[in-house]
């Protein structure tokens, strides 16, 4: 009967893990203090990507690099190899950290010959800029006079960090049929309403044929941000308002915004799987 206890105390093990699992503290990034330990995430509010999943900023030493936190808050992470990354992509930190710092950045403008002959009352007098709130880490906002910086430690959990690439950022000056990507957060205008999922829209100063989008709750001037991946599957010719006719992109919601792991840490091409869904 020695197949009891080993049972009982493989048992009373994976418990004890699970409640350790469970006890890791979620941090989120908005509301890091330092000395606190556990995993990073993003709340819900201000989620782009996943939970865990950021925006690479920068990467400065073998085991140092930099994402972005809250708005225009930024994280240095310690401890993780950085060889197979990169700035401009995104990864997944699940490991458990230790926030060892936190303190206020003072950013230093850029000085240039308009600066340097302001008067100094001018300078006085200038409003206090607001600052900004950032959704999408890739859509840079103007540059805030100070920014928060925490330092977060590797404490435990995966060595290997998962890579992902980030969807294509399209242009509307420069889309053809079959591209795949998203528009970031530039407003889509509402300038006419076709009918229940088809609108004429405008972005960036062009003018697109949004269908599959519902239109109920819509009506002609409305201003959309949406973080949707789009396809652009065609071409469609109307009639103006004014009588003419323009033919314009057909832009089709393609799911919501996603990353793509590489298949590989050398690679940056999507596996096939992802290719296949929509690629």
């Amino acid at each position: 009967m020695l197949f009891a206890p080993i049972a009982l105390a493989g048992i009373l093990l994976a418990a004890s893990s699970d409640n350790e699992e469970e006890s890791v503290k979620a941090l989120r990034v908005d509301k890091l203090e330092r000395g606190m330990t556990g995993r990073l995430i993003y709340p819900t509010e201000r989620r782009v990507f996943g939970p865990q999943q950021f925006y690479v900023q920068k990467v400065t030493a073998k085991t140092t690099f930099y994402v972005y936190g809250h708005d225009t808050d930024k994280i240095c992470i310690k401890g993780l190899s950085t060889e197979h990354l990169a700035a401009d992509t995104a990864v997944e930190l699940s490991q458990i950290f230790r926030i060892i710092g936190k303190k206020t950045v003072k950013v230093k403008a850029k000085r240039t010959a308009n600066t340097k002959s302001k008067s100094r009352r001018s300078r006085r007098t200038r409003q206090p800029q607001k600052r900004p709130t950032m959704v999408d880490p890739r859509d840079v906002p103007p540059r805030p006079r100070t920014h928060t910086l925490i330092t977060a430690k590797y404490e435990s959990g995966p060595e290997h960090l998962r890579v992902f690439d980030l969807p294509k950022r399209l242009n509307v000056n420069t889309i053809t049929v079959g591209d795949f990507g998203d528009f970031g957060q530039k407003a889509l205008a509402v300038r006419q309403i076709i009918d229940a999922t088809n609108a004429i829209v405008g972005i960036g100063g062009r003018t697109l044929w949004l269908r599959g989008v519902p239109t109920a709750d819509l009506a002609d001037g409305d201003l959309l941000t949406i973080s949707w991946l789009f396809k652009i599957t065609g071409k469609k010719r109307y009639i103006t308002t004014s009588g003419g006719s323009q033919t314009v992109f057909i832009a089709e919601p393609a799911g919501r915004l996603r990353l793509i792991e590489r298949k590989s840490p050398m690679s940056k091409e999507p596996p096939s799987d992802a290719r296949s869904n929509g690629q």
